[in-house]
C-alpha cells in the first residue's frame, strides 16, 4: 500500500539546510545521534501543529523562528524557512496533492508568511489551488478570497472549502513512532495502545525512529 505522505521537503529547517526526503509504507530513519533524526522528526511535528494551532505557537515552542531557521553560511540558500509536502491519493477522489509554505523573519524575533501554495490534482484532470504571496491571494476556486495575516497560514482556513479539507485534514493527522529498544524487551498490550486520530481514521504516515548505537 502506497503512503499518503509521499515526500516531505524542507528547506533550512534547523540543522537542515534543504532536503526532499521520499517515504516508503512504512519508513524507518535510522542514524548515529547527533546525525539530525530528531530535526527531521521535528519537521514531521511541525506540520500538524501548524494545521492546528496559530503559526505564532508552533514557532514559540520551539524558541522562535530564530531557532527553527536553520542558519548556514551560503549563497544558495536564502535566509528562509520552508516546509512542503506531496501527498498520494485521498478520499478516492484526489490522486495527488501538494502543499508548501515559506517564511522569512522580520525585525524583533518576528516572521511573515513570504509564500504558500496548495495544488489539488483531481480525478478527471481536474486542478484546484491557491497560491499567496505576501500582498496577493489568487486561486481558481471561484469566491475563495481570505483575509489573512501576515503571519499566520492560509490552508487551516480556506481548508473548508469543497477541494482542500483532505489536504487539511492529511496534514493534521500525521503521526510518527519512537522505537526504543527498552521498551520492546516489556510486556506489549496484546489490543494495542495505539490511539486513532479524531474521527477514527488510520494515521496519514507512520514513521518509525531508532538510533543506531556503536
Amino acid at each position: 500500500m502506497d503512503p499518503i505522505l509521499r515526500s516531505l521537503i524542507l528547506k533550512r529547517f534547523r540543522s537542515i539546510p534543504a532536503a526532499t526526503v521520499t517515504f516508503d509504507n512504512p519508513t524507518f530513519l535510522v542514524g548515529r545521534n547527533g546525525s539530525g533524526k530528531s530535526n527531521f522528526r521535528d519537521a514531521l511535528d511541525f506540520l500538524p501543529e501548524a494545521m492546528s494551532s496559530s503559526l505564532q505557537s508552533v514557532f514559540d515552542r520551539r524558541g522562535g523562528i530564530a531557532v527553527g531557521r536553520n542558519c548556514t553560511s551560503g549563497r544558495s540558500y536564502p535566509p528562509n524557512l520552508g516546509l512542503g509536502a506531496v501527498l498520494g491519493r485521498l478520499n478516492g477522489k484526489i490522486q495527488q496533492a501538494r502543499y508548501a509554505f515559506e517564511v522569512r523573519a522580520t525585525k524583533n524575533y518576528g516572521f511573515e508568511v513570504l509564500r504558500e501554495q496548495c495544488v489539488v490534482h483531481l480525478e478527471g484532470g481536474v486542478t484546484a489551488w491557491f497560491d499567496r504571496r505576501p500582498k496577493t491571494f489568487r486561486s481558481n476556486v471561484e469566491g475563495l478570497k481570505p483575509s489573512l495575516e501576515p503571519a499566520s497560514l492560509g490552508l487551516p482556513l480556506v481548508g473548508r472549502e469543497t477541494s482542500f479539507p483532505p489536504v487539511l485534514r492529511a496534514l493534521s493527522r500525521m503521526r510518527r513512532y519512537l522505537i526504543e529498544p527498552g521498551k520492546l524487551r516489556e510486556v506489549q498490550d496484546a489490543a494495542g495502545s495505539s490511539v486513532p486520530p479524531p474521527g477514527g481514521a488510520a494515521p496519514a504516515a507512520g514513521v518509525f525512529s531508532h538510533t543506531r548505537r556503536k
